[in-house]
């Protein structure tokens, strides 16, 4: 493989960081503006415990990639800049809807950074449609105590993995101490499609 560029993506594959480094440096010789080149300098930085030198390789005008913010974002994260790093990916998130492997990353990292709200709003702009998005509007309205837009969320989620015991178990334990949720009432309000 002559490609210094892929020879780089191929030995972070293996996890052969010293080979990647080698392969990526003379990449970025050859063309300092090398995306893939510049990426994975940047992923071996976080990797090493650098995070701090991602941005010499993410800042690239005029380049337009997601994993550069998802970079940033992670990095910022890395360095303990929380308010700065979810900014950086709210504003990700504005301009790429579609990006649900981010966006479920960033709802769960404001979830553990008790930002209930935020992370409410992430998910919800996820889309209806999508399991991950209601169990992660689900846990941030339980922790809201919004616990009907909770039940409503993981009926939501029943309904798109009605075979899976353990959102099946969520719904079961979201109703037990409602006096008015006996154990047959619970399997058919599960079981309700409409």
């Amino acid at each position: 493989m002559t490609n210094p560029t892929a020879r780089g993506i191929a030995a972070l594959e293996k996890a052969n960081w010293e080979e990647a480094e080698l392969s990526f440096t003379e990449a970025l010789e050859q063309d300092p503006r090398d995306l893939e080149a510049n990426i994975g300098m940047a992923r071996m930085a976080l990797h090493a415990g650098y995070p701090e030198d991602v941005h010499d390789f993410i800042k690239m005008p005029g380049v337009e990639d997601p994993r550069l913010g998802e970079l940033e974002y992670v990095a910022l994260r890395a360095q303990g800049k929380t308010d700065e790093a979810f900014r950086t990916a709210l504003k990700i998130l504005s301009t790429q809807p579609d990006a649900r492997d981010f966006r479920v990353r960033v709802g769960s990292d404001l979830l553990s950074a008790d930002c209930h709200v935020e992370a409410l709003e992430v998910f919800r702009k996820g889309g209806s449609t999508d399991h991950l998005m209601a169990g992660g509007e689900a846990a941030a309205c339980q922790m809201l105590g919004r616990m009907d837009e909770c039940r409503r969320a993981v009926k939501r989620r029943l309904r798109l993995l009605p075979d899976d015991p353990i959102v099946f178990s969520q719904w079961i334990a979201l109703h037990v101490g409602d006096p008015k949720a006996s154990a047959s009432s619970l399997l058919a309000m599960g079981r309700e499609w409409d």
